[in-house]
């Protein structure tokens, strides 16, 4: 049986369309080495806003700073 799919990147066979789990890795990887000193500080702010949420037994389900 063969798959339908292959990684655009890499060619490995997949049985969805898009990147393979290696692929899709290494390309957040390569995003989250990008990121510049303002962008780290915002996700770091927006942890720790969320950790604060948490302890005080609330989450306003905000999403990921992006």
């Amino acid at each position: 049986m063969s798959l339908k799919y292959v990684c655009p990147l890499c060619g490995t066979p997949l049985g969805y369309k898009g990147l393979c789990w290696k692929c899709k890795s290494a390309q957040e990887r390569e995003a989250v080495l990008a990121w510049t000193p303002e962008q780290i500080k915002e996700k770091q702010d927006w942890l720790i806003q969320n950790i604060q949420r948490l302890a005080d037994g609330g989450y306003a389900g905000a999403g990921w700073p992006g």
